[in-house]
């Protein structure tokens, strides 16, 4: 996770919704095992 994505995900305690663009972090999302949509672009 880079710098942007930490501080905008430690800035969104009240939202259920999450967009990234860093390959790295969605590659581990994915690994997860966890309820989300995956965008790719």
């Amino acid at each position: 996770m880079d710098f942007a994505d930490a501080l905008h995900l430690a800035c969104s305690l009240h939202t259920d919704k999450f967009v990234s663009f860093d390959k790295k972090l969605i590659k581990k999302a994915l690994g997860l095992n966890i309820d989300m949509i995956l965008i790719r672009l």
